[in-house]
């Protein structure tokens, strides 16, 4: 690998094929992880939503029990996603 520092003190290098294969395995980890990170981020934000609405619209308490539920398989399949794509690793 040879390296040299531009003006902006940049390095540049040749990639070889292997370290060209790692990084294209980075990459399609990273992807994978930003796919799995958005599906929890949507859900986080139903999350968000129901506890509004709970909020806004004074639910009796078989109400809240019903969203309750909702809010916990909702946490439960963020769990899951988070454990199964080993997300924050």
């Amino acid at each position: 690998m040879i390296s040299k520092y531009n003006d902006n003190q940049a390095v540049l290098h040749k990639v070889d094929k292997e370290e060209e294969r790692f990084l294209c395995e980075q990459l399609v980890w990273i992807k994978k992880r930003m796919d799995v990170l958005t599906t929890i981020e949507e859900k986080l934000k139903q999350i968000r939503t129901l506890a509004l609405y709970v909020v806004e619209h004074k639910l009796n308490e078989q109400e809240v029990g019903q969203v309750q539920l909702e809010v916990d398989d909702l946490l439960r399949e963020i769990m899951l996603l988070s454990q199964d794509n080993e997300v924050y690793h």
